[in-house]
C-alpha cells in the first residue's frame, strides 16, 4: 500500500570524485493527507540510507578505469567489443 521510488543521479566532479544525488518519492494508497507515508517513515528512512550506502559502495569499488582490454579474456559475446575498440583505434586515433 506504500510504494517508493528512488531516482539516483551520479555526476562526475573530476577524474576521481563523483557526486551522488538521490531523490526519493513515496506514494500511499491509504486515505488521508499523507496517507501511510507518515506511519512508515520509521521504515523508509533506514531503507533510504541503506540504498544510498549501497550506491556509495558500488562507486568506491569500481573496476580499473583503464579502458584497455589488453590481457583480458573475452567471451564469445565480447567479440564485437574488441572489433569496435580496434576500429576506434584505427579510424579516430590513427594507430595500427
Amino acid at each position: 500500500m506504500v510504494g517508493w521510488r528512488l531516482f539516483i543521479f551520479c555526476s562526475p566532479i573530476d577524474d576521481n570524485n563523483t557526486a551522488v544525488t538521490t531523490l526519493a518519492f513515496t506514494k500511499s494508497r491509504y486515505p488521508g493527507p499523507a496517507g501511510g507515508v507518515r506511519l512508515f517513515r520509521w521504515l523508509l528512512i533506514p531503507k533510504l540510507a541503506h540504498e544510498i550506502d549501497l550506491d556509495v559502495q558500488i562507486l568506491e569499488n569500481l573496476a580499473d578505469k583503464n579502458p584497455s582490454i589488453e590481457g583480458m579474456k573475452l567471451s564469445r559475446f565480447d567479440r564485437v567489443l574488441g572489433l569496435n575498440r580496434e576500429r576506434i583505434e584505427r579510424i579516430y586515433r590513427g594507430k595500427r
